[in-house]
């Protein structure tokens, strides 16, 4: 059992234990004594290690240590992180409401400086879960790949969203409540302290109705078409991490294929015979038609081709890449989705603007600036005719960009 130590004691010992408190809550994991006693900075790293076990600030069993809870409860709570827990807020709402009850009985000085403490932590408490439970569902999102444990997971946090928003109702109904308790009591201090939280509580319920929308919308996106997004998931981490040519078939796949798609279209050249134009009557009429056609061409026009055909031989000197980060910006600023906003923006001559480019950019804007758009769960389609005047169809996700 840990013997009884004094502040003072006790911070020395946290000190002189600081590289293997570090080492372990950075780790979170149980390392072997041998990997522990080399992070103690002392000429007798044993004794160290004696005294921070005999303490209870590390456990050691067969080997193996770990850091006490308590002391991982203590770095939690002061760095604002580690895992949500509502029912500490619970607690802490129960002693406010006894604290109070204690002081209308007994009016001890003792009982004040407990409800201090309380409204403190409550403050605190209820503000750290809410920045926890944000960044847990953003992490969860972004950082899950199995699509039954990311939907699970954000469905868990939403109960819990729930929870917070229930004990700020709770605290606020105790608040008014106790009005007359707050208004007649003379310390200055908790006058102060329940101002504040009154003030918290309002500004975290805000804040729990955009974590609600944020859960909603990824569980929307992750709802659309899940074995599509785990392969797109997948092929992405692939492709960040250089490893799709060596931990996929795709050369080998594309080599295999022998589809038609991959094959150059040949044209085929009719040659007519020099009998058929001369000695019949359909052949005289086919070189009249063209003698026609080719006179009724007067200088003019050829004037105007020439100098079309000089245009635009010019503008594709000229023609440069589109600056994806301003074109981005613009695109920010407009309540478009980003396909129609493509599709409807005027480019200058010079930038490449067929159907092919243009669906070059929504690709590339789509997979670059992904933290900064978002997939409506809605699909739409884009009709069009190509070259040769024949009509297409092309379907596409609507994205929108971030504006929160």
């Amino acid at each position: 059992m840990p013997l009884k130590l004094s502040i003072k004691q006790f911070i020395q010992i946290l000190n002189q234990g600081k590289e293997v408190i570090d080492t372990l809550f950075g780790k979170k994991d149980t390392l072997q004594k041998n990997e522990i006693i080399p992070y103690i900075a002392s000429s007798n790293p044993e004794n160290v290690f004696e005294r921070l076990t005999l303490h209870g600030v590390i456990h050691e069993k067969n080997g193996k240590v770990n850091l006490d809870d308590r002391v991982v409860t203590l770095l939690e709570d002061y760095l604002e992180i580690g895992e949500i827990n509502t029912e500490t807020i619970s607690g802490d709402i129960k002693n406010l409401k006894n604290n109070i009850s204690y002081y209308r009985n007994d009016n001890q000085i003792k009982y004040l400086r407990d409800i201090r403490k309380t409204l403190r932590k409550i403050n605190n408490t209820i503000t750290r879960q809410i920045i926890l439970l944000d960044n847990q569902v953003d992490r969860t999102f972004k950082t899950e790949q199995n699509y039954y444990n990311r939907l699970q997971k954000l469905n868990n946090y939403r109960e819990e969203r729930d929870n917070v928003l229930e004990l700020i109702h709770e605290t606020e109904n105790i608040l008014a409540k106790e009005k007359g308790f707050f208004n007649n009591v003379r310390d200055d201090e908790i006058q102060f302290l329940q101002y504040e939280l009154k003030r918290t509580l309002y500004d975290n319920k805000d804040y729990l109705i955009a974590i609600q929308s944020q859960i909603i919308e990824y569980i929307n996106r992750i709802k659309i078409n899940p074995e599509i997004a785990e392969k797109i998931h997948k092929f992405k981490e692939l492709r960040d991490n250089a490893e799709f040519r060596f931990k996929t078939n795709i050369n080998t796949v594309i080599n295999k294929n022998t589809s038609l798609l991959f094959y150059k279209t040949d044209a085929f050249k009719w040659n007519v015979s020099i009998d058929f134009l001369t000695n019949t009557d359909t052949g005289r009429k086919i070189l009249k038609n063209a003698r026609r056609k080719i006179n009724s061409k007067d200088k003019e026009e050829t004037i105007k081709i020439k100098k079309q055909i000089k245009q635009q031989t010019k503008q594709k000197e000229e023609i440069q890449r589109l600056d994806i980060d301003k074109f981005f910006k613009k695109f920010q600023k407009s309540d478009l989705d980003l396909f129609y906003f493509i599709f409807t923006n005027e480019f200058p001559v010079n930038i490449p603007q067929e159907i092919d480019d243009k669906l070059s950019y929504f690709v590339e804007i789509s997979l670059d600036y992904e933290k900064e758009i978002y997939f409506n769960k809605e699909v739409k389609h884009y009709f069009y005719k190509d070259k040769n005047g024949k009509k297409n169809e092309l379907g596409y996700a609507v994205i929108f960009p971030n504006k929160h």
